[in-house]
């Protein structure tokens, strides 16, 4: 198995419900900050994963960065891999703001071209999006903690 990272950046996202009210973020493995937090109304908890992931690859690229960022969901690597997030979920009053960030996800993923030459790593530019091993490694620190509320 593969060692802890210690730096990089981690994603994660959360819902109250499934869908419910949701929110993802990044953390900087290294210095512990927070480098987003976007709330997005109704979503699944796949989606809010994909976009965590989406977003982070956007931003380090905006900020012309080589780095790996985990996460620990497996439907959003699967959904970053096939530039596409497979959701039935529709647009309506409270999941408009997903669904359009979906939509925007996916065109930014359809402009680049990924590396998919490694099984296990998805990489565009320098950077590198990766598998977070939870259960080797524990709960991922952008976690929000919501496991045991419903």
């Amino acid at each position: 198995m593969f060692e802890k990272p210690t730096k990089g950046w981690v994603v994660d996202g959360a819902t109250e419900g499934n869908p419910g009210m949701s929110e993802y973020r990044c953390i900087d493995l290294l210095t512990s900050e927070e480098i987003f937090h976007q709330k997005i109304g109704v979503a699944t908890n796949n989606i809010t994963e994909f976009l965590a992931v989406v977003h982070a690859l956007a931003e380090a690229d905006r900020r012309k960065i080589n780095i790996q960022i985990y996460t620990d969901s497996v439907t959003a690597l699967s959904w970053v891999k096939n530039k596409k997030c497979n959701s039935s979920l529709k647009k309506g009053r409270y999941t408009e703001m997903a669904i359009n960030l979906q939509n925007r996800a996916e065109k930014y993923l359809s402009g680049i071209k990924l590396d998919l030459s490694e099984a296990d790593v998805i990489k565009y530019n320098g950077i590198e999006i990766l598998k977070w091993f939870t259960q080797s490694w524990g709960e991922i620190p952008a976690d929000f903690g919501r496991k045991n509320n419903f």
